[in-house]
């Protein structure tokens, strides 16, 4: 069986075209600062260059803890807290992440900083949606929208609330996805906030893909990008742009998806996104593998998966690795596709990304049955059948249950001696 890994945003990343004259201005102010100021100025400096250049987001961010320490500048010392779990997230090591935002919390709760309390609770949530812990997620989520004085910051209260639409949205509770989505939007509202409302928008028009109401989902991305460019917001159009092509490959319209990535693609490069770029790549790669065009496939993912390595971006190397498998897999490579499902697999564990480790972990199983290893191929599906009964996944339980009752088929072995009988018989009804 082949599995390929989308990637899409229901958020666009943190990106702007104008960061080099911002980085430019702050590192004039720095020659002549004082060690307070060199600490917000180094903090700064960490924020302008996530995503762009993940590994000086961490070292500027590290270099701020440091300082202000030395001076004892506990709000610095938290935010420099916080931007190196930031670096640690667009990196896609969700481990240290965590590890930062737990400190920082700390430190903004003894400063009283409710507003960056909130926002790191929020992010807590975050971690815990792209480990697909949904469930978790909405109760970071959810102690985030009880800090003191949330109420003076409506536009964090609209994102936070935004967030836990998405994460209803990938537990398909849609109407409480929509609930919380609609009270976002009267909070916008009342802001005028043009891009949170456009992320919002965003999220409206993911949410009606995921009930397959593709008509809606496409007026919605529209939208979107029309908004975006209103605003002059090129990294949102290039989102939307690419979040559009996803739902057109959804419905087998291959030619516009491409379109729509390519547009994604164009406005990437002009804006030096190398997150997005590799991003669009890795799904233009799908289509082409799709078209049965492997050559061409393989050519956009391993040039994909260089401009991740240079900027560590974790998440989607992992998934370059399986889609390259599923690759060599369909080629007869089975020696070659085991070594890059296993390093996709490593990786996700890594980076705790539990839906890309059931799909190793199947993969995996695939080639050693393919291979006659059967001693090591039950092991490896009951290893992703565990793992997505704990975390709920239906769509995985349902594909995990699918390859043992094919291995025992294939084996002759009966009810009777599977041990979990009870579950087999889940299968065959």
């Amino acid at each position: 069986m082949k599995y390929f890994l989308l990637i899409f945003l229901i958020f666009p990343l943190l990106l702007w075209a104008d960061n080099q004259s911002k980085i430019d201005s702050l590192n004039h102010l720095l020659q002549n600062s004082n060690p307070d100021n060199t600490a917000i100025i180094l903090n700064k400096l960490s924020k302008l260059y996530v995503g762009q250049d993940n590994i000086q987001s961490l070292n500027l961010a590290q270099e701020a803890l440091e300082l202000s320490k030395q001076v004892k500048n506990k709000n610095s010392e938290a935010m420099a807290l916080f931007n190196i779990a930031i670096a640690y997230f667009y990196s896609g090591n969700f481990i240290n992440a965590k590890q930062f935002f737990l400190q920082s919390i700390i430190l903004f709760a003894e400063v009283k900083d409710y507003f960056q309390l909130a926002k790191t609770t929020q992010n807590l949530g975050l971690i815990s949606y792209f480990e697909n812990d949904y469930q978790q997620a909405i109760l970071h989520l959810k102690d985030a929208a009880k800090v003191n004085n949330i109420e003076e910051y409506p536009e964090l209260l609209a994102d936070i609330l935004m967030n836990a639409g998405l994460n209803y949205y990938m537990l398909g509770e849609y109407d409480s996805a929509l609930q919380n989505y609609f009270d976002a939007l009267d909070l916008f509202k009342n802001t005028d906030n043009k891009e949170n409302y456009t992320k919002l928008t965003n999220r409206i028009g993911m949410l009606y893909w995921g009930k397959g109401d593709y008509d809606k989902a496409i007026e919605y991305l529209l939208m979107t990008v029309r908004l975006n460019e209103e605003m002059g917001n090129m990294i949102g159009v290039a989102t939307a742009n690419n979040n559009l092509g996803a739902i057109y490959k959804d419905i087998n319209e291959g030619e516009i998806a491409l379109d729509y990535y390519n547009k994604a693609l164009k406005l990437h490069q002009e804006s030096n996104d190398k997150q997005g770029i590799a991003m669009v790549m890795t799904n233009m790669g799908n289509i082409y593998n799709n078209r049965g065009e492997n050559t061409k496939s393989l050519e956009l993912y391993t040039e994909a998966l260089s401009i991740c390595d240079s900027i560590k971006d974790e998440f989607t190397i992992s998934s370059i690795h399986i889609n390259m498998g599923s690759i060599f897999e369909e080629q007869g490579n089975l020696d070659k596709a085991l070594e890059y499902f296993k390093k996709g697999l490593e990786y996700k564990k890594k980076i705790g990304n539990k839906e890309g480790m059931i799909i190793g972990y199947n993969s995996i199983g695939d080639i050693y049955k393919k291979q006659g290893k059967y001693n090591l191929v039950s092991i490896i599906f009951n290893n992703a059948l565990e793992l997505a009964l704990k975390a709920q996944m239906k769509d995985q339980i349902k594909t995990s249950y699918k390859n043992l009752s094919d291995l025992y088929k294939e084996l002759n072995i009966t009810k009777g001696e599977i041990k979990n009988h009870a579950d087999f018989n889940i299968i065959e009804t």
